[in-house]
């Protein structure tokens, strides 16, 4: 343990402007200082300047910048060349002497303290700029000695991020008043069993400042030293700031008391595994439904006029959402077996029932498979209007219930047949790998489709379902309707699956995850040092909190753009191109390259005709030839092209894309700038010219 105090001041090198400087802010000189770099050798020139000239590191010194006003260039980095061996008395002048035209020039930095007209943003490593935190930590004793950090005895130096926000509840809406540090609340990014998430740092009175929370999260601090003008060597304390975090740092949820404190205490949500069956089921089944109601519409567009052939679009669609439902319905007989074991038992014994379940929403969830059917659907799913079907009415399987337990019949290994198809299922061609039973989730004709008792419902706030909106994506109220009940259904198996469970399950994909605040954050960095064995007599020593900024995205208007130059060919004749080697192959299994020969079937006008409405729709007609073969060997490819002529092809794609899209957004004023380049041409002069 120390006898005396120990504390963080701002790096060392600044200390001299800090304190002889008249305008500077004295509570500057506890804090730590955010240094700009724009090279991709940050760290070459950081040392560098702490090596060479260490009185103008405050030249680095982060402030607002935009890519139309840039911060300008440290004169230190005009310094840096390599230069010839000097003594250490000549450097040592040379600093002296650079540290007096600091002093003696008028365009000397004006203090920090100064408010800043706009928001310090960090912008991106791809943006060109590097962030480096700085300080040093020292003694409390006349001369401010470096502060020995003693490793041995599991000492450590660190820094923290905090989110600031202003004081009271925190909605996520609404404008921020102006950042204050001195009002709004830190948080703190905790890490915990639950997952990571952000912790309100309990204010301290009297001044002090805020201690570190248990479990937070602390990034390294590395030191590095320079020689003192009279031959002492001082240490820096210096980090890497994690702009690249911005995104997770933003979507970090808030972390409640009981998850912090005790993960344990608290059961394990269902979320992840509701959320897992909406993107493996409902949403997909939800998208069969809208599918259906295009072709609907279509349909009732082109009714009673020439050229239309409803047949024909009856059944590719039919075809098609048969398909996606097979798919569908072996997810949900897997996610059954895997997270309701005992339910799915019972499913698939036909002599079991209702009562052979145990609680009351297992009960629910079954009756809602059992009753979802109708006879209508029945009958209509087989009339003759699909043009030489070969399925009758008893191939309609009669409930959900069924239907899943034909597609999850161990015997029938549906999963491994339908993974080895090759050829576009016909309902007029027999094929053993497709299943032989009809249960198409959604159609483009029938009214009557199967859904889930209304009596089972409604949905509520607690099953982790939202339900279907009144005006979602101009949706007639009937096919809102049946959205809504496959709603119905996700909620009944939340509320059916168990609170905890054995299974492994995925993370919460990104969009299912619950924002803290979706407000443009601000932050502040707070350096750390921390001495575990002297308990609690020394508590982790925690600096002043740096200037607030914040982090910009990756498409942030005001960001830097790195300078990027793609070289198209020179010489685009024939002449020219031939020369370019085709160095590049893509692989091409048998059932892509029938795909592709399907597609080279289409030309630009079918593509233009089937988006038009009659009496120029037409539409497109590409027969299946299966994958690709000789006779009766099927096979691949390997096609060779040159990627210099195809990013050609790119760019005229992109301007032709462009072009048409600016009927929408009207960007072709933002979206290129050329200029003229003269003597830039693609041939060789001839007959002696210029």
């Amino acid at each position: 343990m120390t006898a005396h105090a120990v504390k963080w001041t701002a790096p060392c090198p600044l200390w001299s402007d800090l304190l002889t400087d008249p305008g500077a802010d004295k509570m500057l000189f506890g804090q730590p200082r955010i240094l700009r770099f724009a090279d991709d050798s940050f760290m070459d020139q950081f040392l560098a300047v702490l090596e060479r000239h260490p009185s103008q590191l405050d030249d680095f010194t982060a402030i607002p910048e935009t890519w139309q006003e840039p911060a300008p260039e440290p004169k230190a980095l005009s310094q840096l060349s390599p230069v010839e061996q000097e003594s250490k008395r000549a450097q040592s002048l040379k600093r002296l002497r650079v540290s007096e035209d600091r002093f003696s020039s008028a365009g000397f930095r004006k203090p920090l303290s100064t408010p800043a007209a706009k928001p310090l943003k960090l912008y991106h490593p791809a943006h060109q700029r590097f962030y480096i935190v700085t300080a040093s930590l020292v003694c409390g004793l006349k001369g401010l000695t470096d502060h020995k950090i003693d490793s041995g005895h599991q000492e450590r130096v660190g820094f923290v991020i905090r989110r600031l926000l202003p004081s009271g509840p925190v909605t996520g809406t609404g404008d921020l008043p102006a950042v204050d540090p001195r009002t709004w609340d830190e948080y703190a990014i905790v890490m915990s069993a639950a997952g990571s998430g952000w912790k309100k740092v309990p204010k301290v009175a009297g001044g002090m400042l805020p201690g570190m929370m248990t479990g937070e999260e602390q990034l390294p601090l590395f030191p590095t030293h320079y020689m003192e003008d009279d031959g002492r060597k001082r240490r820096v304390l210096a980090g890497v700031i994690p702009v690249g975090k911005r995104e997770a740092y933003l979507g970090a949820p808030r972390s409640s008391e009981a998850d912090l404190v005790n993960p344990g205490s608290t059961p394990r949500p269902k979320t992840a595994r509701v959320v897992l069956f909406r993107t493996q089921v409902a949403e997909p089944w939800k998208s069969l439904i809208s599918r259906a109601a295009s072709v609907r519409q279509l349909l009732k567009d082109s009714e009673g006029k020439d050229g239309a052939v409803p047949a024909d679009v009856i059944k590719a669609a039919r075809e098609q959402i048969q398909v996606v439902s097979w798919y569908v319905l072996i997810d949900f007989a897997r996610y059954l077996q895997k997270y309701l074991g005992t339910f799915w038992r019972v499913v698939l014994d036909p002599a079991k029932g209702e009562a052979d379940l145990g609680s009351p929403e297992e009960r629910n969830l079954f009756r809602a498979l059992a009753t979802t059917t109708g006879e209508l659907f029945r009958k209509g799913l087989t009339a003759d209007d699909t043009r030489g079907t070969i399925y009758s009415s008893g191939d309609v399987a009669e409930s959900l219930r069924d239907a899943l337990r034909a597609i999850g019949d161990p015997a029938a290994k549906w999963e491994e047949r339908l993974d080895i198809v090759t050829d576009v299922y016909s309902r007029s061609t027999a094929n053993p790998n497709w299943p032989g039973f009809l249960f198409p989730l959604a159609d483009p004709v029938l009214d009557d489709m199967p859904q889930v008792p209304a009596d089972l419902g409604p949905v509520s706030a607690d099953d982790g379902v939202e339900t279907e909106s009144a005006t979602n994506d101009g949706f007639s109220p009937a096919v809102l309707a049946l959205r809504a009940n496959v709603d119905l259904l996700a909620a009944l198996v939340a509320r059916a699956l168990p609170v905890e469970s054995a299974e492994r399950t995925p993370p919460l994909p990104l969009a299912a995850e619950k924002v803290f605040d979706h407000r443009e954050g601000w932050f502040v960095i707070r350096c750390v040092y921390e001495r575990p064995n002297c308990g609690p007599l020394h508590p982790a020593e925690v600096s002043a909190a740096t200037v607030p900024f914040q982090m910009a995205g990756f498409f942030d208007p005001d960001a830097p753009a790195r300078p990027i130059r793609i070289p198209l060919p020179i010489d685009t004749s024939p002449a020219g191109l031939r020369k370019f080697d085709k160095n590049t192959a893509f692989m091409i299994s048998d059932m892509l390259c029938g795909q592709i020969k399907r597609a080279k079937g289409l030309s630009l006008g079918d593509l233009v005709l089937s988006v038009l409405p009659w009496p120029f729709h037409k539409n497109l007609s590409v027969p299946d030839g299966g994958p690709c073969k000789s006779g009766s060997t099927q096979f691949g490819m390997i096609c060779s092209l040159s990627i210099p002529i195809i990013t050609i092809c790119a760019l005229i794609l992109l301007m032709i894309i462009v072009s048409l899209l600016d009927i929408i957004f009207r960007w072709i004023p933002y979206f290129i700038v050329c200029f003229p380049l003269p003597g830039f041409k693609a041939k060789k002069p001839t007959g002696g010219g210029p």
